[in-house]
Order: C-alpha cells, then structure tokens, then sequence
C-alpha cells in the first residue's frame, strides 16, 4: 500500500541527474569518523560555545583535519551524541566529557543501529522509548526508500506513513484509508509532526546516509545510498602501523568498538581515507586515566598492527607512566579501617566493588558520590562507622558587631536638647 501511495520517481536512460551543489561535505559518518570525532573532544574538551554549537577554532581545526568545507556532519554528530548522552557537560560547565559506560554500550550496536539513533538523536531530546520508537520508524524509511529517488515532501510522508502504520493501537483504520483517499505528500508533511522527520532526513543527508541530487529541470530530489550503512569492517584487523615519529596510521576495518579501544589514548591529525592519529605524553596521561597502563597501550596497538611497537615508544611509555604515578591528586571519600579489620574489608563483597584505589593498607579510595550512598554502604557491608563522615573544616572568618554607645543630640532653635545614654 505504501508503494501505491509514494511513488518514487522514475527517469528515461537519456534523463541525465547530478549530485546537487549542497549534496555534502565530500565524507560520511563511519566507525572512523566517529572515532576521529571522540578523539579531538578528549584532547579539546571546550570545543564547543555554550549553546552547543563549535567554536570557530574548532570549526576551522576540523576542517583542515578531515579537509572539507562544512562542519554540518560534526554539528548533527554532536548533537546526537549529547542527546545521547555519551558526552555530559562538566561540573564546571565549561567542557564536555565522555560517559564511557554509555559509549562502550553504544559503540557495540551494529552500525546501522549507531547511525539511526544518531539521526533520532539529533533531532532532539526523546525518552528511550521515543528513541527506540523512533529509530525503528527511520530505519524502516531508509530501508524502503533505499536506492530510491523521492521528493522531500514524498520522503517526509512515507516516514510518516511508516511511523503511523507501526503503531497498531494509534493508527485507526480510518485514518489511513483517508489518507490513502487523496491528502497529498505536501499536506502530510506540513501538518503531521515533519519538523522532527525533516531534522532526521537533514541529518542523514548531512551524514551521506542520503544524497540530494539535481535533475536536468532543476529539481531536487533525495537518493538513499544502497550502502548507506557499510562501516567497511573487514576480518583482517591488522590495520594500524606504528612508526618512530609516534604518528599512528590506522586504515578502514576496525568496528567503532575497537577505535573506542584505541581513541582513548590517540589524538588525531588528519582523516581522509586512512586516518592518522599521535600518541604523546598528554594523550597518554589520559588513557592512564581510562584505566590504561604502559603494557596495556601498547597490547592494544599491537593487536591491530603487524609489527611490534618501536622501541623508542616504549621507552617514552614507560617515562610517562613513570611520571603519571610519581603523585596523584584523589578527591572523593576515603574510608580508613584499622589493621585487624583490612582482610575483612577488602574481601567483603558487598564492599570490595565499591574500592577504587588502594591508597596505603586499610586506607581506600571509594567510588561514592554522596553521604547517603556512602552510609548505606558501609551499613549493608556491616563496617561499623562511629560519628559523623569527616570532611575538610572550613573556619569562616566571623567580624563581630561594635558595641553600642550614647551620644548627645542637640536640637538648635527648639531650646532643649536630648542625650542618649550608654548603658551603665
């Protein structure tokens, strides 16, 4: 029925049809550019104004690495993302940081997956049940109008269409045969709730997902790519090199999983087919603190390279770890237990998960983020804590009030005066 309804639009062999002059910024959303993207906010995590939008350094640094002429792609990528919330703001407001549990989770969909839901997403804020809701809706009008040409208001109403017919309980009989009777494509897209679906088709014509192409009397029409979700993963993951300069070139063929893997500890210089990244003492300061270790970065690189690590990188590994633990700044709570008590402490399982760091014995680092959490805790794991949770004492400076004194006040011209006195 829907084919009935929207028709695509046919051309003659001798019909000639053009990318138009706004068809993209010449690169699509892959697992690479994802990555590239996640690696340039770790290493500038104010790369963006308050309202969300980049800064103009970043807009021009972002050019010159990927070496297009638009940043629409990282804007709308962004904007999915955050909705997302795979990047939070800061607690100062000033930066974005990554939410790795929730980015590890995302990264392990499929692809298609990953680029429907950033469509959604970059339309705005939805709950997870809109979201999934939603992103079945898109993913089904990519899928129905894949290797296809439409009209805008013919795509706007076959998502529409295809939104409508999914909800079973929503989408009453009459409704649809109405719609089937004679409301036309421009009608629907105009008064069924498009503003959403025309962000969704922006955002995937930004992304390459779409195209939008020129015919020979001027108008424009959307082509879904056949393969728009091809992430080019290949069995092969040998596909990293290494060299001396520390420059890390990494060609197509690793799944975003395994460039989140890589991202946390590479800051990235260019992207075009391949994309190069470099590993130095800052970059990897910060996959020290993902959690990485000097031997763990360079299993990672060795896992995807087909020769080991250079000898001169290991060295300089191994002084930046060396210099990562010569001091370490903690903030958070700390629980310390006497020396009877550490065994008990460190093996007790409604406990031990809650250590983040061993500081020195029966001192922890503990991952709470509140009194409460931290009461709790210590109540459900039977740790007796005497008094109150002990924090920095702050001595605020109090200026006390002047004593009062009495004063003469005199009234001229009234012949008498008036004294206040001081208390005795």
């Amino acid at each position: 029925e829907l084919g009935n309804l929207i028709g695509e639009e046919k051309f003659s062999e001798s019909e000639s049809i053009k990318d138009a002059e706004n068809a993209g910024c010449g690169i699509k959303l892959s697992p690479q550019l994802i990555a590239v993207f996640i690696s340039y906010v770790l290493s500038h995590p104010e790369f963006c104004k308050a309202n969300g939008s980049l800064k103009k350094k970043t807009d021009s640094e972002l050019k010159e690495i990927c070496g297009i002429e638009s940043t629409e792609i990282f804007e709308r990528l962004f904007a999915g993302m955050k909705n997302l919330a795979l990047f939070c703001q800061s607690d100062d407001g000033k930066s974005f940081e990554p939410n790795w549990e929730r980015l590890a989770g995302f990264c392990a969909l499929p692809f298609k997956s990953q680029a429907v839901y950033l469509c959604v997403a970059s339309a705005g804020l939805f709950s997870r049940r809109a979201l999934v809701s939603n992103g079945q809706t898109f993913a089904a009008t990519l899928d129905f109008a894949k290797g296809k040409y439409f009209t805008e208001e013919k795509l706007f109403a076959l998502a529409f269409l295809i939104k409508e017919k999914s909800g079973d309980e929503d989408f009453s009989t009459r409704r649809f045969s109405r719609i089937l009777a004679g409301a036309d494509s421009q009608e629907l897209a105009e008064n069924l709730g498009s503003a959403m679906i025309e962000s969704m088709i922006k955002s995937a014509l930004a992304f390459g997902l779409m195209k939008l192409r020129c015919t020979k009397d001027d108008r424009n029409l959307i082509f879904t790519e056949p393969d728009a979700f091809a992430d080019n993963c290949s069995a092969e993951k040998k596909v990293l090199s290494v060299d001396t300069g520390y420059s890390v070139t990494v060609m197509p063929g690793l799944t975003t999983g395994e460039y989140l893997e890589l991202v946390k500890f590479l800051d990235v210089l260019r992207c075009d087919v391949t994309a190069t990244f470099e590993i130095n003492r800052q970059s990897a300061i910060r996959g020290f603190d993902c959690g990485y270790t000097k031997e763990k970065i360079i299993e990672a690189l060795n896992k995807y390279s087909s020769f080991p690590v250079p000898q001169n990188l290991k060295v300089s590994l191994d002084e930046w770890w060396q210099s990562y633990n010569s001091a370490s700044l903690f903030k958070g709570y700390v629980l310390k237990v006497s020396e009877e008590n550490i065994y008990r402490a460190e093996n007790n399982p409604a406990f031990k998960n809650h250590i983040m760091e061993i500081l020195a014995p029966g001192i922890y680092l503990l991952d709470f983020t509140n009194d409460a959490d931290a009461q709790d805790a210590m109540k459900k794991s039977g740790i007796d804590i005497s008094g109150r949770i002990k924090s920095v004492r702050k001595d605020d400076v109090v200026q006390g009030l002047p004593a009062v004194k009495g004063t003469s006040v005199s009234f001229e011209g009234l012949g008498s005066s008036c004294k206040i006195n001081s208390p005795a």
